[in-house]
């Protein structure tokens, strides 16, 4: 997975961001694997530059069809 972030990049409280990931795979595993399936992506724990659980047990479920 490629994350086009760094620790410096932050969403502020109470406001909305995006967030992109990159998963890298090839053609043959695609096809044969997840081209016809969905899949649940959760993200979390988030760590801080001192890798410190900052989530506070909280996660981030998505659901890609």
């Amino acid at each position: 997975m490629l994350l086009p972030y760094d620790n410096s990049d932050t969403v502020a409280p109470g406001e909305e961001g995006e967030l992109l990931q990159t998963f890298l795979l090839d053609k043959e595993m695609y096809e044969k694997i997840w081209k016809d399936k969905s899949m649940e992506i959760e993200a979390g724990p988030m760590r801080n530059t001192e890798a410190k659980d900052i989530s506070k047990g909280n996660k981030a479920a998505f659901l890609l069809k």
